[in-house]
């Protein structure tokens, strides 16, 4: 597939305003974003216009809040929209219901984030924070990330074709051999982020570096 010609179906952690997610869901404008799992927000698009989307990626990128919530309405399509991880009750729309696969009329927001997680598309990428995915073997105990805890699923829970870690530790090292075992195409979390977190390394050792050069007087 060239990602440049061909549409591809995503499914993303994070969102516009972090620069990890935010450079990767601009990577191409055939990329249709049908739904993201933000810090506080959902935000779903059963049918994303492709053109008009990416636009719209591109301007909250460049805006200083670049959260879900600040998406143009009018410009999801017909049944999405934004939604809280903390809401208790979500109604489900028809275009949902066919989206996830489900009869339920209501959802809520940590169940939702689940189902998007565990959609069959084409990739997932994850450019934000946290553990999202851990092997079946694994406790929730042992891993370190409370808040994420209630949407995490077991890599044999996931569809997607392909899976990007454009951010740190969003899969356990048990995940990723599990999801490959059962056909997933997926790179240690450190070769797909080099280009983002490991140049973020540096910039903050650089930084580090001209303060101490500076506060002792040599420049």
């Amino acid at each position: 597939i060239d990602i440049e010609k061909e549409s591809i179906s995503v499914v993303g952690i994070g969102s516009m305003n972090g620069d990890v997610f935010g450079n990767g869901l601009l990577a191409s404008k055939e990329f249709c974003l049908i739904a993201g799992i933000g810090h506080k927000e959902i935000f779903v698009d059963p049918n994303p216009e492709p053109n008009a989307s990416f636009n719209e990626r591109q301007r909250l990128f460049k805006s200083k809040d670049g959260s879900w919530k600040n998406y143009n309405k009018k410009l999801i399509s017909e049944g999405g929209g934004v939604f809280q991880r903390s809401d208790k009750e979500i109604e489900l729309s028809t275009e949902m219901k066919k989206m996830f696969n489900t009869t339920r009329k209501n959802i809520s927001g940590e169940e939702l984030c689940k189902k998007i997680l565990t959609m069959k598309v084409d990739l997932l990428f994850n450019g934000g924070v946290g553990t999202y995915v851990k092997s079946s073997e694994e406790s929730n105990l042992y891993l370190g990330d409370k808040q994420n805890e209630a949407v995490r699923i077991d890599a044999s829970e996931l569809n997607a074709r392909i899976v990007c870690e454009g951010g740190n530790l969003g899969f356990t090292q048990k995940a990723r051999i599990e999801y490959a075992l059962q056909g997933g195409k997926i790179n240690l979390d450190g070769i797909d982020n080099a280009a983002g977190v490991d140049t973020s390394d540096h910039e903050v050792n650089i930084k580090i570096l001209l303060k101490i050069i500076t506060n002792k007087g040599i420049l």
